[in-house]
């Protein structure tokens, strides 16, 4: 069943807002049982922090031959990654789009091609202990503001560690910054802590806290909530999905900012506010390394396990992330 979100507000809107519409658990394709809000979309995007390999497993294809809808079949669809800041990744993707009304196909299933993955990252086995979990959601989203039903992106960014000594000092900065910025304009905005088991986390989390005190800043760790993720049960890029989904009650009565951890030194951060509010310029745009169609077949064949999120030269990167086409060969 989709959880449809339903918030009193009618604005206009100067600008493309993003509205998250619906947004459905679609990991076990024998409950499909709510299509309503698939037969009027003509836009599909897919996530995935396994990147394209995980297209060679048969059941992360039938999620999508379950639930790409009839008027998109056949066509080429973009598919996004960037580990588990995925979605914030995606969600950039849709805003530079021309397209007002599309789903969102999160793909984390099967769970054994994402460990696969998370052991040669240095997470998985033998390094954090990461255990992948089989999730997958559908999420719809629109420009169209004027709907009164819906939770609203107002922003959405990843930022990237710098190189060399410092590099882990130099984002915790950046964090802050952004942070300061959303709650300069809301001074009520919760935040949902990025930290997970991991030691990078620790490090980071540390240095934030030096960051903060260094300014003086309003910011306050100790009133950051925690993620759902609180042990090394690991749901990749649908964690900020489900750290939204969670505290969405808060929204009732402020700005939600949702922090995730990225291998490779990313953190995402997305705000969620329950009217589509002007003001919170995104600032920035897209780094998209295109690497065209893929035959996923040849794509096994000549990748490794190590996903190219951990290839070093694509560090240092900030709102970067990668993108496929994908035809109906891949998904059919």
């Amino acid at each position: 069943m989709s959880d449809f979100i339903s918030r009193e507000a009618k604005f206009e809107c100067s600008e493309p807002i993003i509205c998250i519409k619906n947004i459905m658990d679609i990991s076990d394709t024998s409950k499909r049982d709510d299509e309503c809000f698939l037969s009027h979309v003509d836009t599909v995007i897919i996530a995935s922090a396994g990147e394209v390999g995980i297209l060679s497993e048969p059941s992360a294809r039938e999620i999508l031959r379950n639930f790409i809808p009839d008027s998109v079949w056949g066509q080429d669809i973009p598919f996004i990654s960037l580990g588990c800041v995925s979605f914030a990744a995606a969600l950039m993707y849709y805003k530079k789009l021309k397209a007002d009304r599309a789903i969102i196909l999160m793909l984390e299933t099967p769970s054994h091609y994402n460990q696969k993955l998370l052991n040669a990252s240095g997470i998985g086995i033998g390094g954090d202990g990461f255990c992948a979990q089989d999730s997958s959601f559908c999420v719809e989203v629109t420009k169209d503001c004027i709907e009164p039903e819906g939770v609203f992106v107002i922003y959405s960014e990843i930022l990237s560690k710098p190189l060399g000594v410092g590099g882990t000092m130099g984002l915790a900065a950046k964090l802050v910054s952004v942070c300061e910025k959303i709650l300069a304009r809301f001074p009520d905005t919760k935040i949902v802590s990025y930290e997970n088991t991991s030691s990078w986390s620790k490090q980071l989390y540390n240095a934030t806290k030096i960051c903060i005190d260094k300014i003086t800043s309003k910011l306050d760790t100790n009133n950051w909530l925690p993620s759902v993720e609180r042990d090394q049960n690991h749901f990749m890029s649908i964690r900020s999905l489900l750290d939204f989904k969670y505290y969405s009650a808060c929204l009732d009565e402020s700005v939600l900012i949702v922090l995730t951890l990225g291998a490779g030194g990313r953190v995402s951060v997305i705000a969620f506010s329950s009217k589509p509010i002007q003001g919170v310029s995104w600032g920035h745009s897209c780094d998209t390394c295109f690497l065209g169609k893929v035959n996923i077949k040849k794509w096994i064949e000549n990748n490794g396990p190590t996903p190219l999120y951990m290839d070093s030269k694509y560090f240092n990167r900030p709102n970067f992330f990668f993108e496929w086409q994908i035809g109906e060969e891949a998904y059919a």
